[in-house]
């Protein structure tokens, strides 16, 4: 099981709520959320899936997991959960509501469809949805967050949230889903290019003081606030070296996670500075 988050928008009163971005999916999460979700870009599975059932060739496919509140990480009953087309963010048709215990599953995936977004829906919560879920999977955490928690974020770096533009969020990882370790010091841009571009302190807290310094190498967690909607490609950049996620589709109004991956395959070592910190 992939230790994320989705990665990636955390906070804290009193103490830390989990970053969103990230497992988002993945292991942790997003911020506001891959992890998230899956991580944009994963080649090794969804984030936070654990199994994959094999339905047979040309079979419709089906997906279950648990709705998660980000911040208390506790089941969440009567969410709307609706599934995505992974490449271009079309609704598949699918959908359903989640349990009393917060579980659900989807069934009914075509069997050309090999990843897939889901998407959690709520009063009083942010729409959030993670992409790059493996059809099939069964396990995975759906995450779901409030607007509360969504004002609190934005409280802490002094950010006004714009209903008309969205959240990209994520972590930047070593590895595949399946084993992965941060990446710190990376720097994230989007294109096009737009929205504000934050990431974490120690505890997974939103924070303007690694603006500059990149990802935090504790967790690797990015969030961007205010991006237009529409298809985003991100790219992250550490020791001379990018790659990227895609996004097939932002809404306004809602939390996007995808993680983006540097694999072993290309990479022998963690990319991360020596000196980063």
């Amino acid at each position: 099981m992939k230790k994320n988050l989705l990665g990636i928008l955390a906070l804290a009163i009193a103490c830390t709520i989990p970053a969103l971005l990230m497992n988002c999916g993945e292991d942790e999460p997003p911020a506001t959320g891959d992890g998230g979700g899956g991580g944009g870009g994963d080649t090794g599975g969804s984030d936070g899936g654990v199994t994959i059932e094999d339905a047979g060739e040309g079979q419709p496919k089906s997906i279950s997991g648990t709705v998660t509140d980000f911040q208390s990480k506790q089941p969440v009953a009567d969410v709307t959960v609706e599934l995505y087309d992974d490449d271009n963010g079309a609704s598949l048709g699918i959908s359903g509501t989640s349990g009393a215990d917060g579980t659900i599953t989807l069934d009914g995936i075509p069997a050309s469809k090999g990843k897939v977004g889901v998407k959690t829906t709520k009063a009083d919560n942010m729409d959030t949805i993670q992409y790059h879920f493996d059809s099939g999977a069964t396990g995975e955490t759906f995450y779901i967050i409030s607007q509360t928690t969504v004002s609190l974020i934005a409280g802490i770096l002094g950010v006004t949230i714009d209903p008309a533009k969205g959240v990209a969020a994520g972590s930047v990882y070593y590895g595949p889903s399946t084993d992965e370790e941060p990446i710190g010091c990376a720097t994230v841009a989007t294109d096009p290019a737009g929205g504000e571009i934050h990431y974490m302190d120690n505890s997974g807290i939103p924070t303007k003081d690694r603006d500059t310094k990149g990802t935090n190498p504790k967790n690797g967690y990015f969030s961007i606030l205010n991006m237009e909607p529409g298809a985003i490609n991100i790219n992250a950049t550490v020791g001379g070296a990018t790659e990227s996620s895609i996004l097939p589709k932002l809404d306004a109004n809602t939390v996007a996670i995808s993680n983006v991956r540097f694999l072993k395959d290309k990479y022998a070592a963690n990319p991360q500075p020596a000196a980063c910190e």
